[in-house]
């Protein structure tokens, strides 16, 4: 439905525009990183996500961690690439492992 996928986009962006700015104004540590990767977690481990299209869901994400970045006043260029980047890997890194566990619940 298109009104569940702009609720969640809006949950998605609400979500990444706090972390983004975190990590905009602070160096990237291991301490960043895990608050990074368990919000990224509990954003994948959404019931709704389960159901949809790994694509879909990841191209949702992009578009709400653009839209995010955008309000956290994220400026154009390398170091914004780089970030979204590594956000990015960490989401799909996330989304995997959940998949994963799901399905490996389901089997056993």
């Amino acid at each position: 439905m298109a009104g569940s996928h702009a609720v969640r986009q809006l949950l998605i962006t609400n979500t990444l525009r706090g972390r983004l700015t975190s990590a905009a104004l602070k160096p990237q540590g291991s301490t960043g990183t895990s608050v990074l990767r368990l919000a990224l977690r509990e954003i994948c481990a959404d019931p709704d996500f389960q159901t949809e299209k790994p694509e879909q869901v990841l191209i949702l994400f992009r578009l709400s961690l653009t839209e995010a970045a955008d309000d956290a006043n994220i400026s154009p260029g390398p170091e914004r690439t780089t970030l979204l980047d590594q956000v990015t890997t960490v989401f799909i890194e996330e989304l995997f492992d959940g998949r994963t566990a799901v399905v490996s619940r389901g089997d056993g």
